[in-house]
């Protein structure tokens, strides 16, 4: 969350799915999805911040540990709670630490909470467990089957730690798992809500009353997975804010300090400068398959000269008089010049 305070749970969600927006908390107001790399492949960080980590840190520290040092350092509720009125100023602010040992720690919970959220796509359990049921230690027990009949809501029972859907129960359920939330909404409510009888949502047509008539099977084996990965979260954030304690007491690296190592940070706005996503090159054949898409019916020119740009290719016809010329851009977006225009100024808009 940029512009508005994250709210209860941890400071940031991970995913190794493509987001949307709004995938932090579905709501509007501030979500942004940050990818690891660019299209092309490069590290989606500022020039220079590995190399000045490395000669502050050490070496070895590579674009994926940056991603997940924050994640072990913000990816859990004590941030938020720790930091409560510092975000009330949006936009989270992460400590860096001058010292080595703590940011390995760092990397490898880190590791440990991506695996989670990603459901073992991304990051690494210290178990080298594949799936996030076959974790050492307790998981909820999906103890009676739900059936058929399509559930109205959850009831939860402190005590015997039992989560009781519809006919089903689920056993083994802690008080720490069934209050986790994500920006502010609880992460069980708001995955029952969409699958009850009456599912939550805006009815903007009737095809919004076609819903699910019978319990699916699949959805009993998607809760005990949410559960297991949910339990596992609330007790790693206990070696989690213990981590950020000692962060915070041990000396930092300050931004001004990374400034004056070579770290460029981005100032333009986002999708601008360095902060626009950079592209894979794209070949000449492609240039010229992309324009010949883009003039559909027309025929396309017989011969043309290719002339690489940073930004694409400039296509020339070749006609034995002055021709017309088109931009190609990185994303096969094509524009045709005018006579006078030039090529620069085209490609800024591509």
């Amino acid at each position: 969350m940029h512009t508005e305070h994250p709210g209860a749970g941890p400071g940031l969600s991970l995913t190794a799915l493509l987001p949307e927006k709004h995938y932090f908390n579905n709501r509007g107001g501030g979500g942004r999805a940050l990818p690891l790399l660019h299209p092309d492949g490069t590290p989606n960080l500022p020039p220079g911040l590995l190399t000045a980590l490395g000669a502050t840190l050490g070496p070895g520290i590579a674009a994926e540990d940056v991603m997940f040092y924050v994640a072990g350092v913000v990816a859990h509720s004590s941030y938020v709670e720790q930091f409560d009125e510092e975000l009330r100023t949006p936009g989270l602010r992460v400590p860096v630490t001058a010292d080595r040992t703590l940011w390995d720690q760092a990397v490898a919970l880190g590791q440990h909470a991506v695996w989670l959220q990603t459901y073992g796509e991304r990051g690494r359990h210290p178990s080298g467990a594949a799936r996030v049921r076959d974790t050492p230690g307790p998981h909820p027990v999906y103890a009676v089957p739900v059936g058929t009949r399509m559930p109205t809501g959850l009831l939860y029972d402190p005590e015997r730690e039992t989560l009781h859907l519809g006919d089903g129960a689920w056993t083994g359920v802690t008080e720490e798992a069934r209050a986790y939330t994500v920006g502010g909404r609880n992460v069980l409510d708001s995955w029952v809500a969409y699958r009850r009888a009456d599912p939550a949502g805006k009815r903007r047509s009737p095809l919004s009353d076609l819903v699910v008539q019978v319990w699916p099977s699949e959805w009993s084996v998607e809760l005990s997975e949410l559960l297991s990965v949910i339990t596992q979260l609330t007790d790693l954030e206990l070696d989690q804010e213990t981590l950020l304690g000692s962060i915070l007491l041990a000396p930092k690296i300050s931004r001004e300090l990374l400034a004056t190592a070579g770290v460029r940070w981005p100032k333009d706005p986002v999708g601008k400068g360095d902060r626009a996503p950079r592209q894979p090159p794209l070949s000449e054949r492609e240039a010229r398959a992309s324009l010949k898409e883009a003039l559909a019916d027309r025929p396309a020119p017989a011969r043309l000269d290719a002339h690489p740009n940073p930004k694409g290719w400039l296509l020339t016809e070749n006609s034995g008089h002055p021709g017309r010329r088109w931009a190609v851009g990185t994303l096969g977006q094509t524009r045709l010049l005018d006579a006078d225009e030039e090529a620069a100024e085209a490609f800024k808009d591509l």
